[in-house]
């Protein structure tokens, strides 16, 4: 999937490329877990993601399955510093976008 530019500019767009990393999970593969420090943001570029929320010692609560490419997650963690809040994992082959710290 190609992420659009939107309202960008041109040179930031680009920048954002260059330190864009594309990686592909497989089922069950987690791409962040909950509580861990923020690495980054994370766009979902194909595929199809489930977001969880722990609960000791329960099996984690399901918030949602996310089947939309363009999806973010991390974004307020990044912001703020503060850890993941949720567990996101591929449900099935999912390809994201990581855009480091």
């Amino acid at each position: 999937m190609h992420i659009r530019q939107g309202r960008l500019s041109p040179s930031l767009w680009q920048a954002l490329q260059e330190i864009k990393s594309v990686v592909l999970y497989s089922h069950g593969q987690p791409v962040f877990q909950g509580g861990a420090d923020p690495d980054g943001i994370y766009i979902v570029e194909s595929g199809r993601v489930r977001v969880l929320l722990a609960q000791e010692p329960r099996t984690p609560l399901l918030l949602s399955v996310e089947d939309a490419p363009g999806t973010i997650f991390g974004l307020a963690e990044t912001i703020s510093g503060e850890p993941y809040r949720v567990t996101v994992e591929a449900e099935c082959h999912t390809t994201a976008g990581i855009y480091p710290l």
